[in-house]
């Protein structure tokens, strides 16, 4: 298995439709999917909004017939379907140099769709640590985030607070960074949420935590 491929958010084909630079745009390259059902793929992909810093991708681009692709960081501006231009997606280019390729390349704005620069692209969503982010890892993040939380979250949460179990923590585990970190190393979870949904979660919290706690403070 190629090793990107579990972090490939969209592959596919376009055509390029133009490349503009402006004040109110920016750096900005337009395309033409070359299979209009790749629309409702765009769907899971973030879209920038107006005033906001937006999600960064990484876009491995080649024209048809290279054998290496190019490397860029871009915001994803949004994908449009219509009669006349099928299905367009754009986005916003970070740096000049990546942009400029793209505007010195043929595009249906100069040459009709005959005549335009066919590219396979590949997007990779990039994480705040500046590595791509694994689909697997984004859809269990997603998946906590989306969690609501009920009485086993709130019990949790009064625990962190409670004297004694502080104490038992500074005596019992005065390695660990936090109380908080220690529940989640141990249980084995990212949020307490899912103690009130994952029922697995739940009982390695009471076996792990809750009985050498009792145990401890008798």
């Amino acid at each position: 298995m190629n090793p990107l491929e579990p972090y490939v958010e969209y592959h596919g084909f376009v055509l390029l439709k133009n490349a503009i630079d402006s004040h109110s745009t920016g750096l900005k390259s337009q395309f033409k999917l070359q299979e209009e059902d790749d629309l409702d793929k765009f769907k899971a992909i973030t879209k920038r909004r107006k005033g906001h810093a937006g999600q960064i991708y990484r876009m491995h681009f080649r024209p048809m017939g290279e054998e290496d692709f190019h490397v860029a960081d871009i915001f994803f501006l949004g994908a449009n379907w219509s009669h006349s231009n099928g299905t367009t997606v754009a986005f916003e280019f970070s740096g000049k140099e990546e942009w400029q390729e793209f505007r010195d390349w043929p595009s249906i704005a100069d040459c009709k769709v005959e005549g335009a620069k066919e590219i396979e692209i590949l997007l990779f969503r990039v994480g705040d640590d500046g590595e791509l982010l694994n689909i697997q890892q984004r859809d269990a993040i997603e998946r906590i985030n989306n969690m609501k939380g009920g009485p086993q979250s709130i019990r949790c949460a009064r625990l962190l607070r409670d004297p004694e179990f502080l104490q038992w923590i500074k005596a019992e585990r005065s390695w660990l960074k936090s109380p908080g970190d220690f529940i989640k190393e141990t249980v084995g979870i990212k949020s307490k949420k899912e103690l009130d949904n994952d029922r697995a979660a739940l009982n390695r919290f009471n076996e792990l935590v809750m009985s050498p706690f009792n145990r401890w403070r008798g």
